[in-house]
């Protein structure tokens, strides 16, 4: 969308728009931090989750509460013969474990798991939501589709992320699942390969920067 741009001061969103009014800032960095967070702030949450390991007793989850898109089924019927996959959303439901025994508290459940399937409802250019920062958090292995399976470019590194292709056996995937699973060493190099590339804090910082800067200047223009 235009993101209402020839009517306001400011608009922000997940697209790549060259203008003054607007800029990209997905919602998924104030997922990840705070509104005050300094270079330091973010420095610290990208250590962590880089670094922070979880014991691991389950296989694979999915949460969704729909699949309007059809990119979970996509992934889901790929994978329900070959792994255990618990669905603990609305969608293909399973396991209640997720209300009664974590209280809704989905990065808490997801810490039990190896894999989290958390494909995005569509496939758009530049368009990342939390889903994949989810799985981060939770030291998953994202099994994921979505922004062209090129997600934020910039940030992540690809390399720890298994993407799913659309109209295609994803032969390979399913041989490094299993190979994961069947080799505890492999799998610990893997999920300890870090999330964030080297200078992924410059790009976020730069992002608060840049709303900064287009907030004051509205409220400088306001008073003018």
């Amino acid at each position: 969308g235009d993101y209402c741009l020839p009517y306001v001061d400011l608009g922000m969103g997940f697209g790549d728009i060259k203008k003054d009014n607007y800029l990209r800032f997905p919602l998924w960095i104030l997922y990840l931090f705070s509104q005050e967070a300094n270079k330091n702030d973010i420095e610290n949450t990208i250590y962590k989750i880089n670094n922070t390991r979880y014991q691991k007793s389950k296989v694979c989850a999915l949460i969704a509460g729909h699949d309007k898109h059809g990119t979970r089924k996509m992934i889901f019927d790929g994978l329900k013969e070959l792994i255990p996959i618990d669905c603990a959303g609305r969608w293909q439901n399973n396991t209640k474990d997720l209300w009664e025994k974590y209280n809704n508290n989905k990065i808490k459940y997801l810490e039990e798991f190896k894999f989290n399937i958390c494909p995005e409802n569509i496939n758009t250019k530049n368009y990342v939501t939390e889903k994949l920062f989810e799985a981060f958090l939770a030291d998953c292995i994202p099994i994921y589709y979505g922004a062209d399976n090129n997600p934020e470019p910039n940030i992540i590194n690809d390399n720890a992320v298994l993407f799913w292709e659309k109209n295609n056996d994803n032969k390979e995937n399913k041989k490094l699942i299993l190979e994961l699973l069947g080799n505890d060493k492999l799998y610990r190099e893997f999920i300890s390969q870090p999330k964030f590339k080297t200078n992924a804090d410059d790009v976020i910082i730069n992002n608060f920067e840049e709303l900064k800067c287009k907030i004051e200047k509205i409220i400088k223009k306001g008073f003018d």
